[in-house]
């Protein structure tokens, strides 16, 4: 790699992962999970937690904290459950919604409701009543 493909490099990194980015981003991938301990200590210091992992991102230091690994039984079942860290969520969501969806969503079909905005449920139950007809 050469110096110049890695000052773009540098540069498309600092543009997707603006901090105004980073931070709805952090505030979207808590939604539904606030009463979840880690959520609540994340939230309650997230300018500072959106700033370090701004920096970390800038400076290409930013590392994979690993999983939390766990055991739950649900319905008779034992699963195990590899989640996330909740900074590391806040950086995929990032990644995803400024980047990854919009240079493949105008390559999807338009029945494609995953994960786009504005086509929810009930964008695909009125599209499958529609086929089904």
């Amino acid at each position: 790699m050469t110096s110049e493909e890695r000052r773009e490099a540098r540069y498309q990194r600092r543009k997707v992962f603006s901090f105004r980015h980073l931070y709805l981003s952090g505030k979207k991938c808590c939604k539904g999970v606030y009463w979840k301990n880690s959520t609540q200590r994340y939230i309650g210091n997230l300018i500072p937690n959106i700033a370090a992992t701004w920096k970390a991102l800038q400076t290409g230091t930013f590392k994979h904290r690993g999983f939390h690994e766990f055991y739950i039984m649900e319905r008779g079942k034992k699963r195990h459950i590899r989640s996330v860290h909740i900074s590391e969520r806040a950086v995929q969501k990032c990644l995803c919604d400024y980047c990854i969806v919009p240079i493949y969503s105008s390559s999807f079909i338009y029945d494609n409701s995953a994960s786009l905005k504005h086509r929810g449920m009930d964008f695909a139950l009125r599209r499958l009543v529609r086929h089904l007809k």
